[in-house]
């Protein structure tokens, strides 16, 4: 279970009192538990600590991805617009935390096309290299066999992006990430948005390993009334 006294003995003021050496330990306790604090510590290491900033609104969003985590949401929409975020949380950090608690996670995520849906996994290769996530996620190793698409993990996890409608034979997930399914040119065609929710119908949800268990988050801008 996510320990909320963590981030309650955070705000005390008995926090102040401990040593350098304390506190460092106890942000990794607390990035290990928590992903928000984990988010915002990845961000720093991939785009600076000039770059980031406190957003309530990713906060809110990763709790629900902690309930993703944690098994007590299955199925779990997100409908918020561009430049918002999002995507560094839900299909970069997100990933990145659950498989440096458990390397034998299986995602699979997928956007509009290949391209697009290769952006997140490129980051996800950034961060999972760094030193910082090395040291606060030891077990996490990857091996040798990686691509600008697909990572595996020496303990049979990975993260396998795929554009829409393309090819996921053989993979089975613990969780499917969906990150704007609907290219913004082609959401007015009612062929094309058939055609990506056929697709996410008989293709993408079969491959969860556990329809019971496993997890589907779908995030987007909402662009037509039907997609």
């Amino acid at each position: 279970m996510i320990n909320q006294s963590l981030l309650d003995f955070a705000k005390s003021k008995n926090f102040e009192s401990l040593s350098l050496e304390t506190k460092e330990q106890f942000f990794k306790k607390l990035q290990d538990e928590r992903l928000y604090p984990f988010h915002l510590a990845a961000m720093q290491e991939l785009v600076g600590v000039e770059n980031c900033y406190h957003s309530f609104h990713l906060e809110v969003i990763a709790h629900y991805l902690e309930e993703c985590y944690n098994g007590n949401i299955k199925r779990l929409i997100i409908n918020i617009p561009p430049r918002h975020g999002k995507t560094a949380l839900i299909n970069v950090t997100f990933p990145a935390w659950v498989m440096g608690k458990h390397p034998n996670a299986k995602f699979i995520s997928t956007s509009y096309s290949q391209e697009i849906a290769n952006d997140p996994s490129r980051r996800f290769r950034e961060l999972v290299q760094t030193d910082f996530y090395k040291n606060q996620f030891p077990a996490f190793k990857v091996s040798k066999k990686k691509t600008e698409y697909h990572i595996d993990t020496t303990a049979g996890g990975f993260r396998y992006a795929v554009g829409m409608r393309g090819t996921i034979t053989g993979k089975g997930a613990d969780f499917i990430i969906v990150d704007d399914p609907h290219k913004p040119e082609d959401v007015n065609s009612p062929k094309i948005r058939l055609q990506d929710c056929e697709w996410f119908e008989n293709t993408l949800q079969s491959r969860l390993d556990s329809q019971n268990d496993g997890v589907i988050i779908i995030v987007a801008q909402r662009q037509h009334m039907h997609d």
